[in-house]
Parts: structure tokens; C-alpha cells; sequence
């Protein structure tokens, strides 16, 4: 597996959304960024340039994340927003814990004024409102409309799901994973990859989890948009095998 090194975590110019008590600071992730200060790592490489197909390896563990999807429940919240006036989209689902939260945030002219019916735009979010068990190590969202691309990206605050058990990582990650076909077979892409950290845990200045609690590590997780399309939330910083 790759492992992100602490060093670039916490470097705000690059991947991390910082934090602070009396201001919320928040920088857009950047998938260059990522690839120019992991160049030596041949998986990141991979998930960002495009696999090679036959590397069975790699297809095989994007394919474990889009698995996740058996047993899992969605549920679909639309909002129709104005382009002049942006809004926001509460899609916490009802019988969650209160702090967990799921929200989304469409500024002003978020779209380009060359979208079909830009002045008025149904977004969506499908959330997995509940699945099969705690032991997940990623779930599934979906954004609507698929494919739509943003001048000014929305702002995602994400929740690890109640159901889903304790999360286990101080960073999590967004994979937008594309499915192509190739020489008659599924095969699989990581185009785009975001990386975060809870507030709790910025706000606090922590480095490790010492002295959190569930709520705190999994509220709070905050992510700009580059398009919608299907990302797949996981625990972890990356496509972690269990290795260091």
C-alpha cells in the first residue's frame, strides 16, 4: 500500500483542510500537488495517471471499494438552487446520532454559465443511510448531476456513517472511481483523490487520536468539490492494504 507521509498531511498548501477555533480556514485539495510530492510512489502514480490494465493488483483493490455497495441503503436528498444565490443541502439522514452531518454547500455561480440551465439546477446526494455493519473501510456517494463541473467547488462536510462502526484513521480520503471497459473487461480509474482530517483533530493541534472521541473523528470532514459524479469515502489516507 502507499502511505502518505505525516509531513505533507499537515502542510495546508498542499492537501489539508486546517481548522481553527475562530476562523475556518480551507484550502482546495490538490490531485497535483499529491502527484508531485509522492512522485516515488508507484501506486499513487497509478491511481492518479491511470492504471495499467493488466496490473490485476491494483484493479482488484479498486474493485473491494465498489463492493461496498452490497448491503448499503441509500437515500436521495434533491435541492433545486438558484445560480445567483447558491444554498445549502442538509442530507443527514433523519434517525442519525445527533453531530453527525452530511451537508452541502453550493456558493454563488458555482456552475458555468455554459451548463444547461444554469440559472436553476437540481443537485443531489445519495448517502448510504445504512449498510451492512461496522468492519466497512469505505461507503459509497453519489452527487448529482453526474458529471457537473464547477467554476467555484461546492464545500462537502462529511460524516464517517453511524452504522459503519469507529473509524480507525486520523485522515480520510475521496476517490472519484471510473469504471471504462478494456479488451472486453471491467476495469477501474481513480481520476481524482482528496485527502482531509476531521476539525476536531486540527483544532486541536493533534497529531494522533489521543483523547478523541467517536463524534470527534468522524464529524466534521470537509471537502471541495471538483465535479460530481460517484466518490467513495474511505478510512484511511489512500488505498490502504493493511501494510505500513
Amino acid at each position: 500500500m502507499f502511505q502518505l507521509q505525516k509531513r505533507y498531511l499537515l502542510l495546508p498548501c498542499l492537501l489539508l483542510v486546517i481548522v481553527s477555533c475562530s476562523q475556518d480556514q480551507i484550502t482546495q485539495d490538490s490531485i497535483l500537488g499529491l502527484e508531485e510530492s509522492q512522485s516515488d510512489s508507484e501506486l499513487v502514480t497509478k491511481m492518479i495517471k491511470g492504471p495499467d490494465f493488466g496490473d490485476r493488483a491494483f484493479q482488484n483493490r479498486l474493485e473491494s471499494y465498489l463492493n461496498n455497495d452490497i448491503g448499503v441503503e441509500f437515500q436521495l436528498f434533491q435541492q433545486t438552487i438558484a445560480w445567483e444565490t447558491g444554498g445549502v443541502i442538509d442530507a443527514t439522514p433523519s434517525d442519525w446520532p445527533e453531530g453527525y452531518e452530511i451537508k452541502l454547500n453550493i456558493p454563488p455561480y458555482s456552475t458555468s454559465s455554459d451548463y444547461p440551465g444554469y440559472e436553476s439546477v437540481t443537485f443531489g446526494i445519495e448517502v448510504p443511510a445504512d449498510g451492512p455493519g461496522p468492519g466497512v473501510t469505505s461507503v459509497p456517494f453519489n452527487f448529482y448531476p453526474d458529471g457537473i463541473k464547477f467554476q467555484t467547488p461546492p464545500e462537502l462536510i462529511l460524516s464517517w456513517p453511524p452504522w459503519a462502526g469507529t473509524a480507525t484513521s486520523e485522515v480520510f480520503t475521496l476517490l472519484n472511481i471510473q469504471t471504462e471497459i478494456h479488451d472486453g473487461k471491467i476495469h477501474y480509474r481513480v481520476p481524482d483523490m482528496m485527502f482531509s482530517s476531521p476539525d476536531a483533530l486540527l483544532e486541536n493541534g493533534a497529531e494522533t487520536r489521543s483523547g478523541g472521541n467517536m463524534m470527534d473523528l468522524c464529524t466534521g470532514i470537509r471537502f471541495y468539490m471538483p465535479h460530481f459524479s460517484r466518490w467513495e469515502f474511505v478510512d484511511g489516507d489512500g488505498a490502504d492494504d493493511g501494510g505500513d
